[in-house]
């Protein structure tokens, strides 16, 4: 049977909570730990330092969200499951390796694009553009609003639910 469902899950603060790594890196580079919120306002180039140092030195300190991994795991056979992320082509084998070292075994696929010129939201909405084209029912599981309502307002499909992830919540968003 083909597969007719796609579970799209965001990597960073959705799978895995990396505010540890992203506040470590923060207070190596910067003299200061910060919050991912506060590291997302900073210049892309300062931002991108400070996650290319978290991602690659202290990505063992991420955390995976049990919460959404218990809830994704009861998926059925129906369902293709794949991480879109803006970590990186480069980063792919390490968040392969932390994704195998905590026993999550649903993940068929990672997608991810060393193009940073484009927004996040941005990306992910010509990648959901393409999925309505392949699959009948698309959940996507994201730790921005932001990111959501973007894609939302764009794609208006009934095709497709969104769902804002956070530390102790799964919340749909209508």
């Amino acid at each position: 049977m083909a597969t007719k469902r796609l579970v799209v899950l965001d990597f960073d603060g959705t799978l895995f909570f990396t505010d540890v790594p992203v506040s470590m890196a923060a207070k190596e580079l910067l003299g200061k730990p910060m919050a991912v919120s506060s590291v997302r306002k900073l210049s892309k180039s300062v931002k991108g330092k400070v996650y290319d140092l978290a991602f690659s030195k202290y990505t063992s300190k991420s955390r995976p969200n049990l919460l959404l991994i218990n809830k994704i795991a009861r998926q059925g056979p129906d369902h293709r499951i794949i991480v879109l992320t803006k970590r990186g082509d480069r980063r792919k084998p390490q968040t392969w390796d932390l994704i195998k070292a905590n026993g999550i075994k649903f993940v068929e696929g990672i997608y991810s694009t060393d193009n940073f010129d484009i927004g996040d939201e941005q990306w992910k909405l010509q990648k959901m553009r393409a999925y309505l084209k392949k699959y009948q029912r698309i959940s996507l599981y994201e730790d921005k609003k932001e990111n959501i309502d973007y894609i939302k307002a764009r794609l208006s499909s009934p095709k497709v639910s969104y769902y804002l992830v956070s530390r102790r919540q799964i919340k749909r968003i209508r």
